[in-house]
């Protein structure tokens, strides 16, 4: 009888020994899953409607710089969504005549350098401005700076005018019948 109890002891042993192992993987299945599962909802905070919320705080206190980022980063996760397209394309204008704004108050303030950053931003920003290139033109013109090709003018076609006479007339294109169909 002895020898039973023995064996059975020992077999509660290995039945708790495996009880123990299988509640241990199922506890660490359950942290790798609830971390993965963390990790996957600050992956979804960052979600394109989060950065375009943060742009538009942004753009409310008038600091179109971070809007632009944000902006930018929400047309990047979902680069379908025309709204966000064009509250970008909005807010570069925005913040392009507001640094060329600043330039010119640095200018006239007698600061030529800041001005001319200022400029150089807000061609960065919106390098549509036409304005800001004009700016820079004449800043560096000042200071007797050489400006880049083409930064600030419409590239020439090549060519000369010989060359487009020498061309010839379209040619003229005449009916075959003049009788209706």
């Amino acid at each position: 009888m002895n020898r039973r109890v023995d064996g059975q002891a020992a077999s509660r042993s290995i039945f708790t020994r495996s009880i123990f192992r299988a509640a241990a993987f199922w506890i660490a299945l359950c942290a790798v899953v609830a971390l993965f599962g963390l990790s996957s909802v600050l992956l979804h905070a960052e979600s394109a409607k989060t950065f375009f919320k943060r742009g538009q705080d942004a753009e409310s206190r008038e600091d179109y710089d971070a809007a632009i980022d944000n902006y930018q980063k929400a047309l990047a996760k979902d680069p379908k969504d025309l709204e966000f397209r064009s509250t970008l394309y909005r807010v570069r204008v925005t913040a392009s005549a507001v640094h060329l704004t600043k330039g010119y108050k640095l200018m006239n303030a007698g600061n030529e350098q800041e001005a001319l950053a200022e400029f150089l931003h807000a061609a960065e920003i919106d390098p549509s401005n036409e304005a800001a290139q004009q700016a820079i033109a004449s800043v560096r013109k000042k200071h007797g700076e050489a400006l880049p090709a083409g930064e600030t003018s419409i590239a020439q076609p090549e060519g000369t005018q010989e060359d487009l006479d020498s061309m010839g007339a379209p040619a003229v294109l005449k009916p075959v019948s003049n009788e209706p169909v």
